[in-house]
C-alpha cells in the first residue's frame, strides 16, 4: 500500500470519526501529495516523492511550532505538535547512524569517491538507498567520510 493510499483511508477513517481536526490535516497532506505529482508530472505520487514531501512538511510545521514557542501561543504550539504527529505517522522509520554510515562506506567504494567535491554525488547515491533518512545527518556522515 502506498503512503498516498494510507493518508486516504486515514482520511476516510477520521471521516467516520468526526475527527476534524484529523480530517482536516489529512486532506492538507494529500493535497500536496496531488500537487506534487502534478508538478513532479506522475500520474500518482510514488513512495519516494510523497517521502521528500512529507519531510518537507515535517520541517516547516517544525519551524511554525519554534515560532510559536518563541511568541508563547499555545493554540498554535499544540495544533502543530498535532500536525507534526500526523506526518510522522506515514514516514518510514529514519535508519540508525550505523546502517547510514555503512551505506555512505558502501558508495563511496561504489563510486570510488576520495575528496570533498564529490560529496553530492555520494549523498544523491546513498539518499536513494536510504528513505526517510535526514538530509542533514546524511550529508554530516558524508563530509565526514570523505574528510577522514
Amino acid at each position: 500500500m502506498t503512503i498516498q493510499q494510507r493518508i486516504d483511508d486515514a482520511s476516510r477513517e477520521a471521516l467516520r470519526q468526526q475527527d476534524r481536526q484529523r480530517r482536516s490535516i489529512l486532506s492538507f497532506l494529500l493535497a500536496a501529495l496531488k500537487k506534487a505529482a502534478v508538478d513532479a508530472r506522475q500520474d500518482h505520487p510514488d513512495d519516494a516523492l510523497a517521502v521528500t514531501l512529507l519531510q518537507k512538511l515535517r520541517k516547516q510545521f517544525q519551524e511554525t511550532l519554534d515560532s510559536a514557542r518563541k511568541g508563547e501561543r499555545a493554540e498554535l504550539i499544540e495544533r502543530t505538535t498535532y500536525e507534526i504527529a500526523v506526518v510522522e505517522e506515514f514516514l518510514p522509520a529514519a535508519p540508525s547512524e550505523e546502517a547510514m554510515r555503512a551505506i555512505v562506506a558502501e558508495e563511496i567504494a561504489r563510486l570510488g569517491a576520495a575528496s570533498v567535491k564529490e560529496m553530492g554525488k555520494v549523498i544523491a547515491a546513498a539518499s536513494a538507498r536510504l528513505a526517510g533518512a535526514d538530509k542533514a545527518r546524511l550529508s554530516a556522515i558524508v563530509r565526514a567520510s570523505l574528510t577522514g
